[in-house]
């Protein structure tokens, strides 16, 4: 009777090695064939899913078939990839510390995306800590979690020291003045964050104000993302007003703010002398004939402005006239949404402007 040869995985023929991986997910070879010994190490960096793959992704799934106690310690001492996704999961605040704690020691991972992993005021404690500690991430995605308030208040506190971090997306997190008040206090010390994501949040007048006073001195931001956040009063008109000295910021998105005419007249004083802003989002308003005029005169003098968007305004078609004649002395825009407005379509003067000025794209003509 002839022996039977066993074979281990760190003793296969390469071609049959590769055959076993290509049966598996990134997400097993990182977890359990990864350092296990130097053959199968050098097997696996010639394996070419492997070999170009920069992104890890995580889901419930793999958390039942492995330990977190393994997962956390992989990630510790990965030194391959950029991206990581934990997303759309229930996490406990356990769950999530072992996770931050592995990430405590990569030195690979930029990009960190925990959108809708039901993050609370905990898990907010464990992210602020690694925002202390983390020299690598630049892009922390926490969109529609449930951080809130106190949440928002500990990652503020740990970004005032932060160096590294460019892009922070706190949308849908349920905060409100408080958790503003905190960013803005941060953003007065931070000196890198480029990019920060607020909306659909539900801060008013007192965070609009903060936000606005941090904006005056604030050299690093680049883009504000404040959609969805409903609010009247002094608050929005003094953060429109910090436009006027800022110098820095290039994208602001104001679309659903419940904006109208006092705020729109405002703004448009302040963008005849910014030379900062190339896109504006001002989509979801509520704006009038009178206050659209001022806007419309408004980009006769802006040189900045590259993307403008307009839709879902209630814009009419006398404002539309009115906005067509305005940009026929405008040579900056190049991206122009009207759709969804009250204007009849084909509108003739929009067509007329777009044959005029190839340049300009405009959405909602028909």
């Amino acid at each position: 009777m002839a022996q039977q040869t066993k074979l281990s995985l760190d003793k296969l023929p390469f071609e049959l090695y590769f055959r076993i991986l290509n049966q598996l997910e990134l997400f097993d070879l990182f977890v359990s064939l990864t350092d296990v010994c130097d053959r199968m190490n050098r097997m696996n960096a010639v394996y070419r899913p492997y070999q170009s793959a920069t992104c890890l992704s995580m889901n419930s799934g793999h958390f039942r078939r492995m330990s977190i106690d393994s997962i956390s310690q992989r990630l510790r001492y990965d030194q391959k990839f950029t991206m990581l996704n934990i997303t759309s999961l229930d996490l406990s605040d356990e769950i999530l510390q072992l996770i931050i704690e592995g990430l405590f020691f990569n030195k690979t991972i930029e990009v960190l995306n925990l959108w809708g992993a039901n993050i609370k005021n905990e898990g907010a404690k464990s992210i602020a800590t690694l925002i202390m500690i983390s020299r690598t991430i630049k892009e922390l995605n926490l969109r529609r979690n449930y951080i809130g308030d106190d949440g928002v208040v500990h990652i503020a506190e740990r970004l005032k020291n932060n160096r590294n971090l460019l892009t922070l997306n706190l949308s849908d997190n349920k905060f409100g003045d408080k958790g503003a008040d905190a960013l803005a206090d941060a953003l007065k010390e931070n000196k890198t964050l480029k990019e920060l994501e607020l909306a659909n949040n539900s801060i008013g007048n007192q965070g609009f104000q903060a936000l606005a006073i941090c904006l005056r001195f604030n050299e690093s931001l680049t883009k504000l993302n404040l959609r969805g956040n409903q609010i009247k009063g002094t608050g929005i008109l003094n953060f429109i007003g910090c436009l006027r000295t800022n110098k820095k910021l290039e994208i602001l998105d104001l679309s659903g703010c419940h904006l109208g005419d006092a705020e729109l007249e405002t703004l448009a004083r302040e963008l005849n002398d910014n030379q900062s802003l190339t896109t504006l989002d001002l989509s979801s308003n509520h704006f009038s004939r009178s206050g659209f005029e001022k806007l419309a005169n408004a980009l006769k003098e802006n040189k900045t402005l590259k993307t403008l968007n307009l839709a879902s305004d209630l814009i009419d078609d006398e404002s539309i006239k009115i906005l067509v004649n305005c940009l026929r002395e405008n040579n900056t825009l190049i991206s122009l949404n009207v759709w969804g407005n009250c204007f009849s379509t084909p509108n003739p003067d929009l067509i007329n402007l777009e044959q005029e000025k190839p340049s300009l794209q405009i959405k909602g003509v028909l």
